[in-house]
């Protein structure tokens, strides 16, 4: 399974390398630094991902 993380400025979910864990990474989608917890938690995303977006204002979207 593919290591994800979703970024707190633009809401979207994008792939990384387990060799990013604990680092400073940009964020694909809108180029923000976001530091990635140092370790995994196994866990499904997607309701987070769509509680995010059921949350997006006009302003966000």
């Amino acid at each position: 399974m593919p290591l994800t993380f979703g970024c707190p400025h633009c809401r979207v979910w994008s792939e990384v390398p387990a060799s990013s864990l604990g680092t400073d990474l940009p964020c694909p989608n809108c180029g923000k630094a976001v530091r990635l917890n140092p370790f995994v938690i196994e866990a499904d995303w997607r309701p987070v991902a769509a509680a995010w977006d059921a949350g997006r204002t006009g302003a966000d979207a």
